[in-house]
């Protein structure tokens, strides 16, 4: 993991995470809370069903690689031919052009995720944020205090 310089809209110098070559997604919250097991599913759905999505089924089986290994990460992309011109999971691009889209629940857990204890019953969720906003795709953004 490393950290990478940039400057807001009124030029303030601010702190860019990376993993693995790519920036550390924006903590989001899920329009309400949703259990670990669940959360699991989708990603699992999501991965199945790709092929519906369009482009190269190499290109995402290396985004599935690339996600669920963060040391593996940079030479997965880089041998795969993947672009990431803006260093986020946001703008992804083969070498064709075609663009792949992430939804935020494949590459970062939403802060309100509940853990699943025995039993089938859901623990407590994460500490909701003071004010979250949409983000155009039915998931919501933390806002910072």
């Amino acid at each position: 993991m490393g950290l990478c310089g940039s400057s807001d809209k009124k030029g303030k110098e601010k702190e860019v995470r990376l993993e693995g070559g790519v920036q550390t997604p924006a903590p989001w919250q899920h329009p309400t809370p949703l259990p670990r097991s669940q959360l699991n599913k989708m990603r699992r759905e999501f991965w199945e069903t790709q092929p519906a999505y369009g482009g190269s089924a190499e290109i995402w089986t290396n985004l599935q690689a690339a996600v669920e290994q963060p040391d593996m990460r940079a030479i997965i992309l880089e041998s795969s031919g993947i672009i990431m011109p803006s260093k986020n999971w946001r703008e992804i691009y083969d070498s064709t052009g075609y663009r792949y889209e992430l939804p935020p629940y494949i590459v970062s857990d939403p802060t309100n995720v509940v853990e699943d204890i025995e039993g089938g019953q859901q623990g407590q969720a994460a500490a909701q944020p003071n004010s979250a906003r949409s983000d155009g795709d039915g998931f919501y953004v933390q806002q910072p205090n």
